[in-house]
């Protein structure tokens, strides 16, 4: 098991959120926040490790993401924040397992590769850095 608690926002992504959840099957605990935008999410089992909450937005501070932060009860010291339409791959798994264990360190960020028609662009600017996993407040507690 990974131990990072892993905050996933959705907004209509019932198509995305299947395969991202599959490549998030290790994480100690998934959040997905849904905005309650009518996109029919497939109910989770929160036994798995998942669980699912609303976030009604209504303009202003905070946002998805920042709410969950301060809302939800996470369990991990590192959290891993992703998009319906990212992919935690088996590469990008195991680089998380050990950057995790570097004294030091607070935060990474991701490359996120750009995928069309099932192959990667490479001649674009369609490649970026993306502050995605960070520790929460203090060591990291990494609940068993």
């Amino acid at each position: 098991m990974l131990p990072i608690s892993v905050v996933l926002a959705v907004r209509n992504e019932a198509h995305n959120l299947p395969r991202c959840l599959e490549g998030l099957r290790n994480c100690g605990e998934v959040y997905v926040v849904d905005s309650q935008h009518g996109c029919n999410l497939p109910k989770l089992r929160p036994s798995a490790g998942r669980r699912s909450c609303s976030f009604d937005y209504r303009g202003g501070w905070p946002k998805k993401r920042q709410w969950a932060l301060d809302t939800l009860p996470l369990v991990y010291g590192w959290v891993l924040l992703l998009d319906a339409d990212e992919v935690m791959t088996p590469v990008l798994e195991a680089e998380i397992r050990d950057a995790i264990q570097q004294p030091g360190r607070d935060g990474y960020y991701i490359a996120l590769q750009m995928h069309f028609l099932g192959r990667q662009l490479r001649h674009s600017d369609a490649s970026f850095w993306k502050l995605s996993l960070f520790r929460r407040e203090g060591p990291a507690t990494n609940a068993a």
